[in-house]
């Protein structure tokens, strides 16, 4: 659809009618769709903002090899990067950035990215990491953790995040059972504004979102030991965007030691 709708405009020689484009999320963009881009403000109308991108090679989950200046867009001289988090806490921040220890993060135009400066402005609690012995055990350990959230601020909004669709439903149906109300959110489900309801998600599916607490459930070594290395890079850089999700606490559940 990207090389179609940027054939017409070429080929035919249409003006798409735009002097200047905005994009946010662009590690999340397929290559082709750079293209179009560029074919959308065409050389003859260059300005001197014809294009403002925005992204982050670290919350690249999709694995698209990106490289700006391939694909007709030069931002050499022009880049700027952002040092600034003005949402996660500095605790889980750093671990956050751990994670991502020994895997090349690009830059999107070539080069290998970097957290050096990169900080957070505001405090929080240490994330918490607990190994279950049991599905059960892990459930009531995430029950425990929202009583005493909720104990605190009833209008706190805490999202419960599971690697796959099923762990989604999974745990939607536990924390249900245990007499909490729930809200999953889905590809077709938005978030809502009542605090109230425990959110339930997938890890890609908050990717964007932010909550006062997030949950991230189920992380086991025995579902990540069968990976390639490149699965296991994606895995972690996924694991990355759903930990700074948070406004506040962060509570990792496994049923071992893989995250500590």
């Amino acid at each position: 659809m990207f090389r179609a709708a940027r054939s017409i405009l070429e080929t035919q020689q249409l003006d798409a009618g735009y002097k200047h484009i905005i994009v946010d999320e662009i590690q999340d963009f397929h290559p082709q769709a750079f293209r179009l881009l560029r074919a959308m403000v065409p050389p003859e109308h260059f300005t001197e903002n014809d294009l403002f991108l925005v992204g982050d090679g670290h919350q690249n989950i999709y694995g698209h090899h990106i490289v700006l200046g391939q694909l007709g867009i030069n931002i050499r001289g022009r880049g700027r990067r952002l040092r600034l988090n003005y949402r996660t806490p500095e605790e889980t921040r750093r671990w956050a950035c751990s994670i991502l220890t020994g895997i090349e993060i690009g830059d999107m135009d070539g080069s290998v990215d970097n957290d050096k400066g990169y900080r957070s402005i505001i405090s929080g609690p240490e994330p918490l990491f607990h190994s279950a012995s049991s599905f059960e055990d892990e459930v009531a350990t995430i029950y425990d953790w929202i009583q005493g959230i909720r104990a605190g601020n009833q209008n706190q909004v805490i999202c419960v995040a599971s690697r796959t669709n099923k762990g989604r439903d999974t745990y939607a149906q536990a924390l249900e059972k245990s007499g909490l109300k729930v809200f999953k959110i889905t590809t077709d489900q938005h978030d809502i504004d009542d605090p109230l309801p425990i959110r339930v998600a997938t890890m890609h599916r908050i990717k964007g979102l932010e909550f006062d607490h997030v949950c991230l459930a189920d992380f086991n070594k025995t579902k990540t030991a069968a990976m390639s290395d490149s699965q296991l890079e994606q895995e972690k850089i996924l694991l990355h965007v759903a930990a700074t999700r948070t406004k506040n606490s962060l509570l990792v559940m496994s049923s071992d030691d893989a995250l500590k």
